[in-house]
Order: C-alpha cells, then structure tokens, then sequence
C-alpha cells in the first residue's frame, strides 16, 4: 500500500457505517525505515457524494419525463400543421376549423408544461418567490355562490 490511497469501509458494533481514507508512505528517518499510515474519516463526503449522485439522476429522469410531455404535442403540431399546409389535401372548411382548434389546444398544453417545468427549475434552483396576497374573501364566497346558484341541481 505504500504510496496509495484506499477507501475503508468501517461497520461499528452498533451498525454505524463509517468510511475512512487510508494512505500510506514510507520514510526513513535516522536510518531506519518507517511506514507512515494516515487514516481520516470520510463519511460525510462520500454520504455528500451519494445524495449528489442521486440527485442528479432524478434530475436526468425529470428531464427525460419533461422532454416525452414535450415531444408528443409537438409532433403532433407538426403532423396536423402539414396537414393544413398540403394543398393536395382537401378538407372542409369545418374540418380545417376542427385541425386548427386541435393545434391551438395543444400549443396551449405545451406552455401549460413550460410553465410547470420553469416553475420547477425556479423552486430546484431556490429562485422561486411567493409572496402574500390580500384576498377578499367576502368577494370570493359571493362569487362562488353565484357559480352554484346557476347550476342546475336535481332534488
């Protein structure tokens, strides 16, 4: 071992798990050799190491989650805005209006996920903000009475 590092993996009689850095080197010192050992307790770093590895392949996981919401209305954005541009396809008017309400929806969805992912990167990166703010809850009840007033109710 002389000249090397080793990791040392430690379990103490009470199931504690410690990690120690083993390096050695020899020396000579009024003519006589010695190995000089130096043992210190890396446990925190390699436990930092481990949550830093987990983390970042949760983080590799949302993103591929993020990136498959992301992808499906695109394609098909892509697939109905070539329908509606190839001439040689004849659609009725009607049918033009029902692709072009399918493409709005869908771009809405993708800015509804954008928000939600931007929002997600603000909370991960401690940049988010939320501030209090004055509700009228008088105002809120009223409204929210007037919605179940008008809808029809069976007895």
């Amino acid at each position: 071992m002389p000249g090397q590092a080793a990791d040392i993996e430690l379990t103490a009689s009470d199931g504690t798990q410690r990690v120690l850095d083993a390096r050695a080197a020899a020396t000579t010192v009024s003519g006589e050799r010695f190995l000089v050992v130096v043992l210190r307790d890396v446990t925190c770093r390699r436990m930092s190491e481990l949550a830093l590895t987990s983390a970042s392949e949760q983080q590799a996981a949302a993103l591929s989650v993020a990136a498959h919401e992301l992808n499906s209305p695109l394609a098909a954005i892509g697939v109905l805005a070539s329908l509606l541009a190839d001439e040689q396809v004849t659609m009725a008017p009607a049918e033009r209006a029902k692709v072009a309400r399918r493409i709005a929806e869908l771009a809405s969805r993708l800015r509804l996920l954008m928000r939600r992912l931007l929002t997600s990167a603000q909370i991960e990166a401690g940049s988010a903000r939320a501030e209090p703010e004055r509700v009228r809850v008088l105002e809120v009840i009223i409204e929210q009475l007037a919605v179940v007033d008008a809808e029809p109710r069976s007895i």
